[in-house]
């Protein structure tokens, strides 16, 4: 299956995801700040731009999440 739960240890707890693993690569990409990476995603598959992730039962989109995880070179 494309779908599998993923948890992703953060600031803000546990995030938890049934997503696609190029969701989880978008979301791990952005924790660890690498602009380029997220951003060639995001250029290979510009739909993930509206993918979320359930965190402390809050849905954070990519925006919401790099600015959780003071990843503000992301943000800009």
């Amino acid at each position: 299956s494309l779908f599998k739960a993923t948890y992703i240890y953060t600031s803000m707890g546990i995030c938890m995801s049934y997503v696609h693993n190029s969701e989880n690569e978008l979301f791990s990409t952005i924790q660890e700040g690498d602009l380029h990476h997220a951003m060639a995603i995001l250029a290979h598959n510009p739909k993930l731009i509206n993918a979320t992730v359930s965190c402390s039962h809050v849905r954070l989109s990519p925006l919401h999440y790099a600015a959780a995880h003071g990843q503000s070179e992301v943000i800009h």
